[in-house]
């Protein structure tokens, strides 16, 4: 994904984490597909003699639906995996919200849903930052959920935690509390 559209995207994410709906067999989004959805091959949107309400834009032939589908790094791909998280994590779809927070071009926020707990943290800005991280149980972990090729759980000292996130970019964690037997 270009790092052009991942301004956009990154403003999205609260939507697709936070609003129910369903994504349908044609998906596009207007900044990558120059405002219309671009079916390449089909008559999805006309059919016969009809004649569509604009003409075909010029990148059409490298900015369709089809290439999406193909390309893992795709706005497309992006909003499908986010959505996709929004419905393996009860947290995110149906949790409560707390300790949201800004700092510069970073926001995060927990959500809370019976014993599932998970933080989401967003980098809008143009340089990677690091973020304190505060309200979580001491002696708990981060453990990345998103990226999936982020290895490795935070330890939460008794202050919180810092992570670190890319620019553009959004992180995912899953919070885990250690279990404690008493003998």
């Amino acid at each position: 994904m270009r790092s052009s559209h991942r301004c956009a995207v990154l403003i999205g994410i609260i939507a697709l984490l936070n609003l129910r709906f369903r994504i349908g067999r044609v998906v596009a989004v207007g900044g990558q597909f120059g405002g219309q959805a671009q079916v390449v091959g089909t008559d999805a949107f006309t059919a016969g003699s009809a004649k569509p309400f604009r003409p075909v834009s010029d990148n059409a032939g490298t900015h369709n639906v089809k290439r999406a589908l193909a390309d893992p790094n795709s706005i497309l791909s992006f909003y499908k995996t986010m959505l996709r998280l929004r419905n393996t994590l009860p947290s995110i779809a149906r949790g409560d919200y707390s300790n949201a927070k800004v700092d510069g071009s970073v926001m995060s926020f927990q959500r809370r849903y019976e014993d599932e707990r998970t933080m989401v943290a967003i980098n809008y800005g143009t340089a990677s930052a690091t973020m304190d991280i505060a309200g979580l149980p001491a002696g708990a972990a981060l453990d990345p959920v998103y990226p999936a090729d982020v290895a490795g759980s935070i330890p939460v000292r008794s202050a919180g935690a810092k992570i670190t996130i890319d620019a553009q970019s959004v992180r995912v964690f899953r919070v885990s509390v250690a279990s404690r037997t008493n003998y």
